[in-house]
């Protein structure tokens, strides 16, 4: 038996106290990055939107392939964080004092194309990262405020160009992020 009721594309799920939410892609289906609510990871409830409209006039009418992929979700200093990837406009973020909304507008973090997936981060000194892929295939370590995204190619190893060779530089990646968070704990 399904977990969920319907396609919820490209799930993201934190948990904050003793609740858990998710996020997931609607593409250009508004209002878009549909709320979920849980209690036990089981059942789920529907409990908003973060997106009312896509600030493009080009989304008026559904267009395939487009819109809202794969955001994240966070909670940082008493706020949820969606940040949301438009494949041909670039990543944006949207905030709430509470899941259920009403969410802000969207802001532009950085205008690019092909610029999906993205991971953000809050370090203990405040500082923000986002990792997030791109159409080069890569994947990207960028530092960033809420605001804006600062030095856009920022760690990112050069691209081996095999698969067998990316899979073994993102193993290596995974390896040292986990050395970071045994470091401080988590």
């Amino acid at each position: 038996n399904p977990v969920l009721p319907m396609d919820f594309s490209d799930p993201d799920a934190i948990r904050v106290g003793e609740d858990y939410y998710l996020i997931s892609s609607s593409f250009t289906y508004m209002p878009g990055v549909p709320v979920l609510h849980s209690k036990d990871l089981v059942h789920w409830e529907r409990i908003g939107n973060c997106v009312e409209r896509l600030p493009f006039d080009c989304y008026a009418q559904p267009a395939h392939g487009c819109g809202t992929w794969a955001p994240a979700l966070r909670y940082h200093a008493g706020r949820f964080y969606a940040f949301i990837p438009l494949p041909d406009e670039g990543i944006f973020y949207t905030e709430a004092t509470d899941p259920a909304g009403p969410w802000s507008a969207l802001h532009c973090v950085k205008s690019a194309s092909g610029w999906i997936d993205p991971c953000p981060l809050w370090d203990d000194d405040g500082s923000v990262y986002i990792y997030y892929a791109a159409s080069d295939t890569r994947l990207h370590v960028a530092s960033t405020t809420i605001d804006k995204l600062l030095d856009f190619a920022f760690n990112t190893p050069a691209d081996p160009l095999r698969s067998v060779d990316c899979v073994k530089q993102r193993c290596a990646l995974i390896d040292k992020n986990l050395e970071y968070l045994k470091s401080i704990g988590e």
